[in-house]
């Protein structure tokens, strides 16, 4: 399988040394079709480690194969939550986080209060959409347009990524080239989407030098935005964890 998503991942627990004996050891078996785990290290009570571009852990939305979290959670009695957060190697053009959390104990995936998944996307450029999918989007002037649950592959949640005015004001030494672009074209606009900034260089208002610079920007807050979604495992899960159950340290530095 050849480069296709970049997963950095975190589990956390009370068991380190453990769990990342576990994932080695689930990483070395032949039985398992799982992404490749690369620098793999301990941190207080979490394991990072990464794919360096070639799959992810919990989902992947074009290729079935076996899930490193899944096992994982199959495999390890004790409390246990892990996140990870994909960009595209290709062409994409989104970004995806999964999350597992479980209680103590073995694993009961139709029990709610025993565990948990969660999938959310973050979609860089509309125009991947198909018009059906266009069709589905659920519109908002000033916030970001979204998906159901389920709609776009099988995540939870999906959005269109954009950024309100207000905030580009507010962030315009984060994003230079974009509150630039916006000084030069923009007209009273609520929100700045990417296929926004497409049109602004098909009319030829921006070269695509602008583009390139802005995007990259785009795909940065991204990044960063996607970072911070383990909260949502943490703030839904009704099952119990231990008093001590740690949290995720991955968090966007923007």
């Amino acid at each position: 399988m050849g480069v296709s998503w970049y997963s950095h991942a975190e589990v956390i627990s009370l068991e380190a040394e453990k769990i990342k004996q576990l994932i080695e050891e689930i990483d070395r078996n032949n039985d398992y079709d799982t992404s490749y785990v690369r620098d793999l290290r301990i941190e207080d009570n979490s394991v990072f480690f990464n794919s360096g571009g070639y799959g992810c852990y919990g989902y992947d939305p074009r290729y079935c194969r076996d899930y490193l979290f899944e096992i994982l959670l199959e495999r390890y009695k004790g409390a246990i939550a892990c996140f990870e957060y994909v960009k595209p190697c290709q062409s994409q053009y989104y970004y995806f986080t999964t999350s597992f959390i479980k209680s103590e104990g073995e694993v009961d995936w139709d029990d709610e209060e025993n565990c948990l998944v969660h999938k959310q996307a973050l979609i860089i450029d509309e125009d991947i959409l198909d018009d059906d999918e266009k069709e589905m989007l659920n519109r908002e002037e000033s916030g970001r347009d979204w998906f159901e649950s389920e709609e776009f592959f099988d995540f939870q949640w999906a959005w269109i990524w954009s950024i309100a005015v207000e905030s580009l004001f507010e962030q315009k030494h984060k994003m230079p080239s974009l509150y630039s672009i916006y000084q030069k074209c923009g007209n009273n606009e609520a929100k700045i989407t990417t296929s926004l900034l497409y049109s602004w260089c098909g009319d030829e208002q921006i070269s695509e030098e602008e583009l390139y610079l802005a995007i990259n920007e785009c795909q940065l807050d991204c990044l960063h935005t996607i970072q911070n979604f383990w909260d949502t495992i943490l703030n839904d899960f009704e099952g119990e964890l231990p008093d001590n159950f740690p949290s995720f340290k991955t968090k966007s530095d923007d």
